[in-house]
This record gives structure tokens, C-alpha cells and sequence, in this order.
């Protein structure tokens, strides 16, 4: 007995021991995942991050469960920057995560949404001088009476938009030649407006600086004219001046002539201190940083960059001298002798956004510049240029060069190749040292664009091409967006290489374009010009309606918003926000079933489907399916065109997503793809009792394709439906239904094993000259559910991760594909288990009770014809068709019961 106590008691000893220490070692853990979570993660790089999540479980979750590192990642893929000046309290990382993810989502599936049409206002000689600021304003200069108007981009479609007169010109300055966007900072409610003076012996020209709300001189800056130069110009010519503004450096390009040069003075407007000046024979000015400006050189040719030193408070210059000479020449390829570049112009954002506005556009609250949770980044930008070449006989050709920003801001100084200038070093790049892995050419002779690339979002660009230019027919526009996110190029990519009949869906028409662009002039070129910026090219279409010509002379893009300004007629321009038309509005009613009322665990008892665009022939379509307080539309009018799918919290009202529907579980959604063909399944996340979204991604992307097989060249599928049930009860009522306890689905004594059913998917194939035919798949979930994990993989793009399954490593050991003819036999499917049922040509269903179960089971009779079999539960309804002796024909509806 003695024995026995003492092994207990240490027993016990041991086991207080080991309780103590494994509360050690979890506190010891707790402040470590803090430590990783707030030191350690948010400093790594996105390539380091994901290697993180690979080398143990604990580092997976703990990245992939912070919304902070989530935000970080997603902001590294979309080449964007957090704004730190905003208090993290109004924009918490699950608010910028949403915003940020419904933005890039935007973009993937960019298609028109509503629309809303303005006039444009005041006079113009040839075309408007219309401009969109990056801070979502849209500017028009009438050149003739002086006036400049101003107007807010509208971000919802009920927001309110219509010109507003924001200066007018004084009557005693002479016309002068300019862009209205870049005279304007709505940053700093700046408007920079030149002037001219004619003189005996010339013309001065002079900026004023003006307060944009108040119309007067503005209060920050100590002078409010500024003399840019004297100039000596012909009574014929009027002056011209391009302006661009960074913060407090406002660069001036005055001329009268490209072919004799231009006048480049930068200023610190607040100050009135003249930094440097320098004659030019350019034609271009882009800020690449508050101390970088690009300036285009068309003579060597090459993109020269200038420094530009920053300014103390008391307005002395950081260094002692003010020259402005280029630090880093980069050379473009040489020319033939005969050979020259007209003019290189840039069509870039003027200048670099560093505080974006957000595509946020469900909400009331005030996304202007200064409240953006998010901006673009500078270094990732793209910088479009617009190159017009004569080969000295003749000959004029148009090549547009996209050059990544990056390659110019961090090559590092002093190069290899180094010249002096006047005390300074200017720095020389030849051509095949940086053009060809960080540019992208395109030869514009053969399809020559209505304007040129514009870079409209950071790293990505756009451009329309004219398919029909016939003034009196309809005109065809195919606008291309190219997006040279590296991120994003690797990801479609991959999704190439992964199945080649079915790549990852990006949008309409989306394609990776990674080989290399070889620009063969003989007669401009020495050589053939390469260039390897991979990047990933989205096709959108407009075709205007039939006999109205559209000519579109400018077009932009503010977040996911196409911006246009189209001619429709030789007197009339308007601009046009693209965006949804909305014709039909579908409501769904969440009615109380027993009582016949709103149901009372519903917030909202009407949930707005939305809008549909219905031709009049045609009526809407919805398909409903309910898993928990999941509820899943599909919403259309025409198969062929396809449909809408949202789901939706039913409790709280809130939607979730906005492709027959199948609830695999209640936060998966298996949709079947006719166009693939597929089965594609969505990851649905769960609601928190706060009615806040559980997971990150509230934007519908499937993170499983599962592949049919392929189909021949002339045939198509028709249609894909499921027999399963919608959706798959948890609570599977019993079949004793002859007492009177209440078996509804919550006291069930068992339910089905979900994994284990089995989902029928019936088929109608087209087959071209041939006979059309039925297919019948039935399917495992559990094969299904395989491959659909959560998206949370972080080496693929947004939402998450989508996993592509091929047809031969999924579907002969999971399905069974049944080939029958169009009128044959119908199957039955219920739970794991199909039943086919041969139909007869004519037969009667006849209702008698079986004993036992007070249900009915039914026998064919001839006099009736079967047309369809749906089943809820363990019943199966029929719907005969009736023709009786006396004539005429009408449809019944017979419940049947089948036990296994």
C-alpha cells in the first residue's frame, strides 16, 4: 500500500510540473507571435512573407489569420502604398483590405456598370481642352472666352455632377497655348494661370498663382506672378507653355516653336525662388519625383533626368549652386543619319498621385485625395510615350514606348559611363543596357489610335483603337488596358502553364503577353529595336448604336471609372462616365412562411437584387438557393448572354458577392461553367454575430476549376443543371412521418454525410451536324471538396488562390458519365444514390397509400406522360402532363416517396 501511495504522489508531482511549464511555454509563445506579428512580418517583402509561410504551420496561420499582413501583401500586389497620415481607428486593415480587394477586383472584371453623360461647356475651337486631375476632377478650358470650368467626378450613380465656372481669364491677356490638367493642384487649391504681355520687341510671359476656391492670389505663396522669360516671337505665333506641379516644384516648358528649342525653368512656387533654367530642344516634362523630372530629349534621342535640389524653410537651396544639368541620360536606339524624332511627348499623370482616391463607391463617407486609405506608388508607374519618327523621305511613323519608372528612379549614380558638364556629371546609359527588359513598343502605322497610350493607374495604361472609321456608319472601339504589375503577370502566367485550355479568368479577353516585341524600321533604325516588359493585356469593346457615330478624342480612367469624352456630331461633345444602365430592378421579399409575413429574424426584409439590362421581349430569370443564412441568386434574361450571381446574409442583409447554383456546403458554392466547360467552386465566408465578414475576401472568385472533358471543334454545351438538393440538408428529417412528433430537420435523429453524396449533372450537348444528346455525370462531393481549399494562398492573385484540376486527375475516378439520347430515360438522384427510371410513352400515375409511412407511391398506367422529376428531401414530385378522354391537356404534380 505504501508503494502504491508514493508512485501516486509522484505521479501528481509530475503532473503539476508539466501543467506549469506548459503555461511557460504558452505565454512564452504569446509574446512571440506578437512579436512576429508587430516587429518582425510587417518590414518583410511579399517574396519573403510567403517563404515564411512555407517553412512551419505556425508561421501559415499566423499570416494568413492578420488582416495587417494580408493588407501589406495585397498592397505589393497592386503596386500601391499606404497612407499612414490616416488614423488607423476611421480606417481599420479589414476597411483598407475591402476597399483595396474590391478595387483590384474592379479592374479584373471591368465592364460597364451605369453610365451618365455631360455636356461640355463654354467654346471651343477644334476640341475641348477637357482633363481629368488626379485628385477626380474633371477640367475644361474655354480657350476663346477664358473661362475655366471644373466639376466632381461622380462615384455613385445618383451623385449630382454639373459644370461649375471656377476662374475666368482677365480680357487684357492674349491667348496662350496650354493643358488645362496640369495648371491645376486640387491638392493645394492651386491654379497656375499663364499669361502674355506683347511688347515691341517681344512677349512676356508670366504665371499667376491662384487660390482655386476663391478665385484670388493664393495665400501660400509670397509672389503671386511669376516671369518665366522674354521671348521673341513672331506677331504670327502665340506662346506655349506646358506646366506640371509636385508639392512645392512647379516646372515650366515656355516656347513659341518645337523646332527652335523651349525655355525650362523650375520654381518653388511657395517661395518665388527660381531654381534653375535651361534652353531645350524638348517638347515634354514629367515629374518622376519631387527632386526627379524626366524631360524627353528628341535630338540624341534620350530621357534625360534633372535633379532638382530641395528647399530649406527659409527658401535657400540645400546646395550652393542652382545649374540644372540631366544627372542620367538614358539613350534611345540610334537612328539612321537621314533620320530624326519630330516630337516625343508623354502622356503620363501629371503629376505621380501619391494620394489615390479609392474605387469605395457604396458609401456616403468623403474618399477625396486627402482621405484615401491607399495611393499609388510612385517607382511602379508606368510612363507612356508617344515617339513620331521621319525617316528623311517622306515617311512619318508613330511608335508608342512604355518605360517602367523603376528603371529610371534606382539606377544608381555615378554610371560607368560618365561625361562632365559645368561641374556636374552627367550620367549615360546606352540603349541595350536598360531599354529592352524595362520597356514595351508598340508600332502604331497600321492601327494608328485616336490619341495615344495614356497611363491612367499607376502601372497600368490604355488605349483605344478604331476599328471602322467610316463617318457614316456605326464606329467599332476596342479599348486595350495593359497592366504591368509584375505580380500580376507572374500570376496569369502560371495560370498558362497550369492548363492550357483554361487559364485563371481576369476579365473579358485577357491575355499574358511575355515574349519579345521586335520594331523593325530599316529606314529610321540602325537596328531592329527589342524590348521584354512583360504584361497582361485586357480587351474591352465599344460599339456605339447603329447610325449614331461616336469619335472619341480623349479618355482616362479615375480608379475603375472610364472616363470619355466623345463626339457624337460635328457640333456636339459630351463626356461620358461608363457605368451600369439600369432598366430592370429585381427585389427579393424574405417572408415569414407559417405566417405569411416579413420574417422577423431578418434585418432587411427586401434585399435589392439589382439592375439588369432587358430587352422588352425578354423576362428576367432569378434561381434562388438557401444553405443556413446563406442565400445565393442568380439573376438574368438571357442564358446566352449570362447572369448575375450574388449571395447574401439573409439575417443580417448584408451582400456578400455580387454564373444553375449548388450549395456543396454552406460556405461553398459549386457553379457549373458551360463556356469552360467546368465546375467551379466559390469559398463563401462566414458572418460574425456583429454581421462583419469572418474572412478577408468578400469578393467572388473561385478557388477551384474542375475541367470536363474537352469538346470537339463544332459542338457546345447547351446547358448544365443539378438534381441535387438545394441545398444538402444538415438536418436529413427521418421517414417515419406517421406520427405526430415534429421530425422536422432540427430534431432529426441523423443526417447525411455530405462528403458522401452525390451531385447529378445532366448535360444537353449541341453537337453541331449531329443529333443532340444528354450526358448524366453523377459526382462525389467529396471530389469536389478535395481541391477546394480556402483562399488563403498568398502565390496567386486576387481574391486568392484558384486551383485548376484538369478532367484526368479528377474526373474518371470520381464520375460516371451515362450517354442517352435526348427522349430517353430520366435518373433520380437521392443522397449517395441514382435511380433511372424508364419512362413509358404514355402511362398514368395512380395515388394509393402504403402502409406504414402515410405517404404515397405511385404506378405507371398508360394515359400519361412524365415530364419532369424534382425531389426535396427524401420526396420526389412529378409533373405529368394529363391528356384526357374528352380533350385538351393539363399539367398535375404528384409526390412520391423513395426509400433506399
Amino acid at each position: 500500500m505504501g508503494l502504491l501511495w508514493s508512485r501516486y504522489r509522484r505521479r501528481r508531482r509530475c503532473s503539476a510540473n508539466s501543467r506549469a511549464t506548459i503555461k511557460k511555454d504558452m505565454g512564452a509563445i504569446a509574446l512571440y507571435n506578437d512579436l512576429l506579428l508587430h516587429e518582425i512580418f510587417p518590414y518583410l517583402y511579399l517574396r519573403d512573407l510567403i517563404s515564411c509561410s512555407k517553412a512551419c504551420k505556425r508561421f501559415y496561420c499566423l499570416i494568413y489569420s492578420s488582416s495587417r499582413l494580408l493588407y501589406h501583401m495585397e498592397l505589393e500586389k497592386a503596386c500601391m502604398t499606404d497612407n499612414g497620415s490616416l488614423a488607423y481607428n476611421d480606417y481599420t486593415y479589414d476597411t483598407r483590405l475591402h476597399m483595396l480587394r474590391e478595387r483590384e477586383y474592379r479592374w479584373a472584371n471591368l465592364r460597364p456598370q451605369w453610365s451618365r453623360s455631360l455636356a461640355m461647356p463654354g467654346d471651343y475651337q477644334s476640341r475641348p481642352l477637357f482633363s481629368l486631375t488626379p485628385e477626380g476632377r474633371l477640367t475644361h478650358f474655354a480657350s476663346v472666352s477664358g473661362r475655366l470650368y471644373t466639376t466632381n467626378i461622380p462615384v455613385t450613380p445618383s451623385n449630382k455632377i454639373s459644370w461649375k465656372e471656377s476662374f475666368r481669364r482677365p480680357s487684357m491677356n492674349q491667348n496662350i497655348s496650354s493643358s488645362t490638367g496640369n495648371l491645376i493642384s486640387h491638392e493645394m487649391d492651386l491654379l497656375v494661370f499663364p499669361a502674355s504681355f506683347p511688347f515691341s520687341t517681344g512677349t512676356q510671359i508670366v504665371l499667376h498663382l491662384i487660390e482655386l476656391s476663391s478665385g484670388r492670389a493664393h495665400p501660400s505663396a509670397k509672389k503671386h506672378v511669376l516671369k518665366v522669360g522674354f521671348c521673341r516671337i513672331p506677331s504670327t505665333f502665340n506662346p506655349t507653355v506646358d506646366l506640371t506641379i509636385y508639392g512645392s516644384h512647379l516646372a515650366c516648358l515656355s516656347g513659341y516653336d518645337p523646332g527652335q528649342g523651349s525655355i525650362l525653368s523650375v520654381w518653388d512656387w511657395r517661395s518665388g525662388r527660381l531654381k534653375g533654367v535651361v534652353k531645350v530642344l524638348h517638347s515634354d516634362i514629367v515629374f518622376l519625383k519631387e527632386d526627379l523630372l524626366l524631360v524627353p530629349n528628341r535630338l540624341k534621342p534620350s530621357l534625360d533626368v534633372y535633379h532638382i535640389p530641395l528647399s530649406t524653410r527659409n527658401g535657400s537651396l540645400e546646395d550652393n549652386g542652382s545649374l540644372l544639368e540631366p544627372t542620367l541620360s538614358l539613350l534611345l536606339p540610334e537612328l539612321k543619319d537621314n533620320a530624326s524624332v519630330v516630337s516625343i511627348s508623354c502622356s503620363a499623370n501629371q503629376p505621380p498621385n501619391r494620394f489615390w482616391p479609392p474605387d469605395q463607391i457604396f458609401s456616403s463617407r468623403d474618399y477625396s485625395s486627402h482621405h484615401a486609405p491607399f495611393y499609388m506608388d510612385a517607382q511602379c508607374s508606368v510612363l507612356p510615350f508617344s515617339l513620331l519618327l521621319h525617316d528623311g523621305k517622306g515617311k512619318v511613323s508613330v511608335v508608342e514606348i512604355l518605360v517602367r519608372a523603376e528603371a529610371v528612379i534606382n539606377y544608381p549614380r555615378p554610371l560607368p559611363s560618365d561625361t562632365r558638364h559645368d561641374g556636374q556629371y552627367t550620367s549615360i546609359l546606352p540603349w541595350n543596357c536598360w531599354g529592352p527588359p524595362s520597356t514595351r513598343w508598340f508600332l502604331c502605322n497600321h492601327r494608328r489610335p485616336s490619341f495615344g497610350i495614356r497611363s491612367v493607374s499607376g502601372s497600368r495604361c490604355i488605349a483605344a483603337w478604331q476599328r471602322n472609321p467610316a463617318p457614316d456608319s456605326s464606329m467599332f472601339y476596342k479599348i486595350e488596358i495593359f497592366d504591368f504589375r509584375q505580380w500580376k503577370v507572374g500570376e496569369r502566367a502560371s495560370a498558362r502553364k497550369r492548363s492550357s485550355s483554361c487559364a485563371e479568368n481576369t476579365g473579358p479577353l485577357s491575355s499574358v503577353e511575355t515574349g519579345t516585341t521586335i520594331i523593325t524600321l530599316p529606314d529610321v533604325f540602325l537596328n531592329p529595336v527589342t524590348s521584354d516588359m512583360p504584361y497582361v493585356r485586357q480587351e474591352l469593346s465599344m460599339i456605339s448604336e447603329s447610325g449614331q457615330a461616336i469619335d472619341i478624342s480623349d479618355i482616362s480612367i479615375y480608379g475603375s471609372m472610364i472616363i470619355i469624352n466623345s463626339k457624337h456630331d460635328k457640333s456636339a461633345n459630351q463626356t461620358c462616365v461608363s457605368g451600369q444602365f439600369p432598366f430592370f430592378n429585381w427585389d427579393t421579399h424574405l417572408i415569414e412562411l407559417s405566417s405569411g409575413k416579413a420574417h422577423p429574424f431578418a434585418k432587411k426584409h427586401i434585399l435589392k437584387v439589382g439592375y439588369c439590362r432587358v430587352a422588352s421581349t425578354f423576362h428576367p430569370t432569378v434561381n434562388l438557393t438557401i444553405s443556413g443564412s446563406h442565400l445565393a441568386c442568380l439573376s438574368g434574361y438571357d442564358s446566352g448572354q449570362g447572369s448575375i450571381l450574388s449571395v447574401w446574409d439573409w439575417r443580417s442583409g448584408r451582400l456578400k458577392f455580387h454564373s444553375d447554383i449548388v450549395l456543396s456546403r454552406e460556405d461553398l458554392l459549386l457553379v457549373p461553367n458551360r463556356s469552360k466547360p467546368s465546375l467551379d467552386v466559390y469559398h463563401i465566408p462566414h458572418s460574425t454575430p456583429d454581421d462583419s465578414l469572418e474572412g478577408n475576401s468578400t469578393l467572388l472568385q473561385p478557388i477551384a476549376c474542375h475541367l470536363l472533358p474537352d469538346l470537339s471543334n463544332d459542338a457546345s454545351i447547351v446547358s448544365i443543371s443539378c438534381s441535387a438538393n438545394q441545398p444538402p440538408n444538415r438536418f436529413w428529417p427521418s421517414d417515419r412521418i406517421s406520427s405526430s412528433r415534429d421530425h422536422s430537420g432540427y430534431h432529426a435523429p441523423f443526417c447525411w454525410n455530405i462528403r458522401v453524396s452525390t451531385l447529378l449533372l445532366p448535360l444537353l450537348l449541341d453537337g453541331g451536324s449531329r443529333k443532340p444528346a444528354v450526358v448524366e455525370i453523377p459526382v462525389r462531393t467529396d471530389s469536389i471538396m478535395r481541391y477546394a481549399r480556402p483562399p488563403i494562398s498568398g502565390t496567386s492573385g486576387f481574391p486568392g488562390y484558384t486551383e485548376i484540376v484538369p478532367w484526368d486527375h479528377w474526373g474518371p475516378s470520381l464520375t460516371r458519365l451515362v450517354f442517352r439520347q435526348s427522349q430517353g430515360p430520366v435518373a433520380l438522384l437521392l443522397g449517395s444514390s441514382v435511380f433511372p427510371l424508364e419512362i413509358s410513352q404514355h402511362f398514368t400515375i395512380s395515388k394509393h397509400s402504403t402502409s406504414g409511412n402515410g405517404g404515397y407511391e405511385n404506378a405507371l398506367q398508360p394515359g400519361r406522360k412524365t415530364l419532369h422529376i424534382r425531389r426535396t428531401r427524401n420526396h420526389a414530385f412529378s409533373l405529368a402532363r394529363y391528356i384526357p378522354e374528352s380533350g385538351g391537356i393539363s399539367n398535375a404534380l404528384y409526390p412520391t416517396v423513395f426509400r433506399p
